[in-house]
């Protein structure tokens, strides 16, 4: 507040001076006071961030250290309008100014894409993980079709990591905390040739379960490992060719990060929780601690995500001449109980497999204050998902479903009951 007190005094001084105010006063605001600036890729091409005609929100490198963001949908909590669902942590939906869709089946996409590196990932279950080594994210709100084709009614998040650079540079970060708690973080970078530079960089995620189940164990533990290659080839001095190898597993970890909670239709129809009640099957959670449950089944959660981008930039005075290639392969085993008691009742699994391949080639230029941009566009994605619920009838409902029948059958005579 105080820094702003003085820059407007001196902005009044000026004014009521005569003396030319932007020229004169710029000058006088200390080097550390003055807003950096964030270059954004927002219609697909470099630009301030204070020159694109978008809403557009984006954090910078050090934006995000700052604010500490380690996950994906970390930035959901500083973006108006952004909110996300998350399926038994294997899927991932964002919601952005409420255009969404809540079906948890992987092979769907969302309305609102997502990009890493200039690529379109359309697979919600490949997107949870680590937020590590980047340049920057942007989230753009509002319809982006134009530019970034379909899926974008909601609008955009792009991903874009740090690249490899001419000079050495590195670190190291690693934090902890309680249900012993240990993220680490880390990349390495520099020239290898003239014309050649690399970077690589890993990021490791583990704790143990937040959730202590009765019955043996704890649930929603977190084993993820993390890592990304980069090289970037500067073949000549209008062209360069990057290329980005990354991975991503999930190591057996116990899913279902649920609790189990009585409720109820209320006068209007709509469900409202009945503390110290019990479900249909008659079951009551002793504990009233979410923390605490019993859970007759052992979730298990298993993924590997990996993939690899080309990208290729030419530019000539006239134009820019931009390829992405793009190719992304998912596996994945998840399991839970989903009805969250020591009753075998509801259990859901899923064996996923998906792989996509894409092609973007686009030229974009300038012709004085004019703006040009054109391209094709190609994906091909497969998927595989083999989805299994379980209902497993108790004792007690069949006991009472065939005396039902029984007395029915009692009740049927020949010409009527």
């Amino acid at each position: 507040m105080l820094r702003i007190t003085k820059s407007l005094a001196v902005a009044t001084v000026c004014a009521s001076l005569g003396i030319p105010t932007l020229a004169w006063c710029e000058d006088t605001v200390p080097e550390g006071d003055k807003l950096a600036e964030i270059v954004v890729t927002a219609q697909k091409r470099e630009q301030n961030l204070q020159d694109v005609g978008t809403s557009v929100t984006a954090f910078d490198a050090n934006s995000l250290q700052q604010l500490g963001l380690k996950d994906v949908t970390g930035i959901a909590g500083q973006v108006p309008g952004l909110q996300f669902n998350q399926f038994g942590a294997t899927v991932t939906i964002y919601n952005l100014r409420g255009v969404s869709q809540n079906d948890f089946s992987d092979h769907q996409e969302a309305p609102v894409a997502v990009y890493a590196d200039d690529a379109y990932i359309a697979s919600t279950g490949a997107l949870a993980g680590s937020l590590f080594d980047m340049q920057r994210v942007e989230v753009l709100r509002g319809p982006q079709g134009t530019l970034f084709g379909r899926n974008a009614t909601g609008g955009l998040i792009q991903y874009i990591s740090n690249q490899p650079t001419d000079t050495l540079d590195g670190y190291v970060d690693v934090s902890g905390g309680n249900f012993n708690h240990i993220d680490t973080e880390g990349a390495i970078g520099g020239p290898l040739t003239d014309t050649l530079s690399a970077r690589a960089a890993f990021a490791t995620n583990y704790h143990e379960g937040y959730i202590t189940n009765a019955l043996g164990g704890r649930i929603n533990n977190q084993k993820q490992y993390a890592g990304r290659l980069q090289l970037k080839w500067k073949f000549a001095d209008n062209g360069e060719f990057h290329l980005k190898l990354h991975g991503v597993t999930n190591d057996d970890e116990v899913a279902g990060n649920y609790s189990w909670a009585a409720s109820a239709p209320d006068a209007t129809g709509r469900g409202v929780f009945q503390p110290g009640g019990s479900d249909f099957f008659g079951y009551t959670n002793p504990s009233t601690n979410p923390f605490q449950q019993s859970e007759d089944r052992r979730g298990i959660f298993n993924r590997t995500v990996f993939g690899a981008t080309a990208h290729a930039i030419w530019k000539t005075d006239a134009f820019t001449v931009t390829s992405v290639t793009d190719y992304l392969r998912v596996q994945k085993r998840y399991g839970e109980d989903s009805d969250v008691s020591p009753n075998p009742i509801f259990n859901y699994d899923v064996l996923y497999h998906y792989h996509q391949l894409s092609e973007e080639l686009r030229l974009n230029g300038a012709i004085d204050a004019f703006r040009w941009v054109g391209g094709f566009y190609y994906l091909h994605y497969d998927s595989r998902d083999i989805g299994t619920t379980t209902l497993i009838e108790p004792h007690w409902c069949r006991k009472s479903r065939l005396l039902a029948e029984h007395e029915l059958t009692v009740g049927v005579r020949p010409g009527g009951i």
